[in-house]
C-alpha cells in the first residue's frame, strides 16, 4: 500500500475531505512518502520525499488537476526518475505493483519536513544555476539533489538509501 503523508497544502488543493485521511500511524510497504507543494522559480510544484530514505523527486508547473490526479502524477514522476536513476524496470513493477492501493495522511515528522525543505532549497538553487530545457535537465538536477549526503541518513544520500531499499523488491 502507498502511504502519501500530505501537508495540509496538498490535503486542501487535492479537494481530500477527513474521511479521505488515514490515521498518521498508518504503514506503507517499504515505507511512506511526504508531499508538499512548493513555490519554485514562481511556480508551484509538488514535491515528494520518502519518510526513510530522503530520496525526493518533484513535478514543477504544477495545475489543478495534477494535484486532483496526485496518486497518477505521484507514480509516473517516480517511474521516470528512478528508471533514469538506473533501476531495473522489473524492479520498478515489483515495487509499484506492491503500493497499488493509495491511503492519504497527514505528516507526522517534523525531522523529515525539515530535510524536505532542505531538498527543496537545494532543488531550488540548482534550477537558478542551470536553464531547466526538457524533462532530462529537470531529471539530473533532481539526481545532484538525491545525491547530497543527508545527516539524517549518516552522511549518506538519498539515492543510496532507496537502492538498498529497492533491493527488498529486486528479482
Amino acid at each position: 500500500m502507498l502511504v502519501l503523508r500530505c501537508t495540509q497544502k496538498v490535503i486542501k488543493a487535492a479537494g481530500l475531505t477527513t474521511s479521505d485521511i488515514a490515521p498518521p500511524q498508518t504503514l506503507g510497504y517499504l515505507g511512506a512518502w511526504y508531499c508538499n507543494i512548493v513555490s519554485i522559480r514562481g511556480s508551484y510544484c509538488l514535491f515528494f520525499t520518502h519518510e526513510t530514505t530522503l530520496y525526493s523527486h518533484a513535478l514543477l508547473n504544477i495545475k489543478k488537476q495534477t494535484v486532483r490526479d496526485i496518486t497518477s502524477a505521484f507514480r509516473e514522476s517516480l517511474k521516470h526518475n528512478l528508471l533514469f536513476e538506473g533501476f531495473n524496470s522489473v524492479t520498478l513493477t515489483n515495487y509499484l505493483q506492491h503500493n497499488e492501493k493509495c491511503v492519504f495522511t497527514k505528516t507526522c515528522s517534523r525531522r523529515v519536513l525539515g530535510s524536505m525543505n532542505d531538498l527543496v532549497h537545494m532543488l531550488a538553487g540548482y534550477l537558478e544555476e542551470q536553464p531547466l530545457i526538457g524533462e532530462q535537465t529537470l531529471l539530473r538536477i533532481i539526481q545532484q539533489v538525491n545525491t547530497t549526503p543527508m545527516s539524517m541518513l549518516d552522511m549518506n544520500s538519498g539515492i543510496h538509501a532507496m537502492r538498498r531499499l529497492l533491493m527488498k523488491v529486486a528479482v
